[in-house]
């Protein structure tokens, strides 16, 4: 059924305030998040807190220094473990060919399945390493957080291109006679799937 909502009306009210309390009601479960996820990124990077080492180290020191003592080496073995895991898992799903398999449900699905494969494997080739990127930094948040996620977008750009109208009458070429006359029309250049990564601080999922 097509409705058609007007700005300020009552329906419009209604379900305005209805987004906002669903989005109230998942920022406030997906937040009681945030500090699990900000120790996790520290974990990752090996990240010191150099004022907690300095007090820590004033009460055997003397008063006056800022930093006394050495601050200890740390090897970011969290982000060595990630690194690792995110090589494997590009080398696997990366390299394959074609990199998203389609298979049907029955014998009457197998064509549109390939049909389907071919038109996913093209958009990715032609966007392949901006493709590549994306899957990687989805598969990091994965392994950082514990949940990413990746939007996929039907896309569809265009561009003005230079065209040479070819004269004709009733049929006949006349551009050998006249010339070619050179228009700028628009047209598409890309249409079909993107890939965007989103923030998982920015994400609202639905906690119901």
């Amino acid at each position: 059924i097509k409705r058609t909502l007007s700005f300020g009306s009552s329906e419009h009210q209604d379900l305005l305030a209805f987004i906002n309390r669903i989005d109230s009601f998942s920022s406030s479960h997906i937040s009681g998040r945030y500090e699990k996820w900000r120790e996790l990124e520290r974990s990752y990077r090996a990240y010191l807190d150099l004022d907690e080492f300095a007090l820590s180290r004033k009460k055997s020191a003397h008063p006056e220094a800022e930093y006394p003592g050495a601050v200890p080496i740390v090897i970011p073995m969290a982000m060595g473990g990630v690194h690792s895991i995110l090589s494997f898992l590009l080398a696997v799903f990366g390299s394959r060919r074609p990199l998203i398999p389609v298979s049907g449900r029955g014998p009457e699905d197998v064509e549109s399945a390939k049909k389907m494969e071919a038109v996913l494997s093209y958009n990715l080739e032609h966007a392949l390493v901006m493709g590549l990127l994306k899957w990687f930094f989805w598969m990091q948040d994965t392994l950082i957080y514990g949940c990413g996620f990746l939007g996929n977008f039907w896309e569809t750009i265009t561009e003005e291109v230079v065209s040479w109208n070819k004269p004709s009458i009733f049929g006949w070429d006349l551009s050998h006679l006249v010339g070619q006359r050179r228009q700028m029309v628009e047209s598409t250049i890309f249409e079909g799937n993107r890939f965007k990564v989103f923030d998982p601080f920015s994400v609202r999922p639905d906690p119901r």
